[in-house]
């Protein structure tokens, strides 16, 4: 299980921020795959997710273009512009992915 903790550059951008996870876990065949406990990005910030085979980028990336789902919550892990349940076209029109096996 990887666990991916808060990551925020100095200087971003101040408000409700573009993705906001706080306790979400992945969980299958019984098993949690990954946990992020907090991680916040910033409108215009950017992030390089960088680990071994296993480690959780890929469902990492799941988790925020809801390709998965975290265990519920009572308050949603994932927020998107403060959103809960925002529309997926809007999440993959922001999102630039780039992958070493593109």
């Amino acid at each position: 299980m990887e666990t991916i903790e808060k990551g925020r550059a100095d200087g971003a951008a101040q408000g409700t921020p573009l993705f906001q996870i706080h306790d979400a876990s992945v969980v299958r065949g019984g098993k949690t795959i990954l946990h992020v406990a907090d991680f916040s990005l910033a409108e215009g910030e950017h992030v390089a997710l960088l680990g071994p085979n296993g480690a959780g980028k890929s469902t990492f990336i799941q988790l925020l273009t809801r390709e998965v789902f975290p265990l519920w919550r009572e308050e949603p892990p994932v927020l998107f512009r403060g959103q809960a349940r925002p529309q997926l076209a809007g999440i993959k029109r922001t999102l630039g992915i780039v992958s070493s096996t593109m």
